[in-house]
């Protein structure tokens, strides 16, 4: 077994090495970077003139090149593990089975509120939903930032796990509008499940339905949900989580200004 040099090397090493074999940790890692990287040259346009407020699909083109940087960091601190450790180190025997800690990503510039406005309005509108319950949401889950990735894997805006994606056919859950579709459409299928109830379909959003689910069902005793539940129904103010479907309603927070 190598010796742990630092910190870098430590977390590289319990994500995934595997006693007499390659390091191999950033397989999960270089996969989101290539649909990335394959979504920033399909969208590719005309470069901004000077002046021009950079385009979504140049921020994530900037954090994809990020996330490349740091998995080259990572790899290179991979490859420097050759010494052995002594017989009796605490590190004297390898990990096995998945990956205890995953390599952490690099952040991401979040968007401006007022540029998903839209977006929220239109899914929001097609699902009946109020639109300052998925801003509220959006705010919650990943602070507006479009590459968000949570050490559960869940990704985007909405914070859109993979399985929920690929259910609801959300072929890149990095783009904010296909990611805020999604997960408008997941929400509102917990409404639907908890018959209207705001608090428990957003209990079932950040825990899991079956967290939920049961013979009374109920917002689950995890501080992070009973946190996450009343920081979004006290956005709503008092108004209603849904709306007749078609609505156009606007944010609260724009109807003010």
């Amino acid at each position: 077994m190598p010796r742990i040099r630092s910190s870098v090397e430590f977390v590289t090493l319990r994500a995934g090495w595997k006693p007499g074999g390659r390091h191999e940790c950033l397989a999960p890692l270089r996969f989101v970077i290539g649909v990335w990287l394959a979504v920033g040259q399909m969208s590719a346009q005309t470069p901004p003139q000077p002046g021009t407020p950079p385009s979504i699909s140049d921020r994530q083109m900037e954090s994809a090149k990020k996330m490349t940087d740091a998995a080259n960091r990572q790899r290179a601190a991979a490859q420097l593990q050759t010494t052995p450790v002594d017989a009796d180190s605490f590190f004297s025997a390898g990990w096995s089975g998945p990956a205890m800690l995953q390599p952490p990503l690099p952040d991401c510039p979040a968007m401006a509120e007022s540029e998903t406005d839209t977006l929220i309005r239109g899914a929001a509108g097609r699902n009946g939903l109020n639109p300052v319950l998925i801003k509220a949401v959006i705010r919650q889950e990943s602070g507006f930032k479009p590459c968000v990735i949570s050490d559960k894997g869940a990704m985007g805006l909405m914070q859109v796990m993979p399985e929920t994606a690929q259910t609801l056919g959300a072929k890149d859950p990095f783009d904010p509008a296909e990611n805020i579709e999604a997960g408008v459409r997941y929400l509102k299928q917990m409404l639907t499940r908890f018959k209207g109830d705001i608090r428990l379909a957003l209990a079932a959003y950040n825990a899991g339905p079956d967290k939920v689910d049961g013979p009374n069902p109920a917002v689950p005793d995890i501080a992070e949900t009973r946190d996450y539940v009343q920081s979004i129904t006290a956005a709503l103010h008092g108004e209603p989580a849904e709306l007749p479907a078609g609505s156009t309603a606007v944010p609260q927070e724009n109807s003010k200004k």
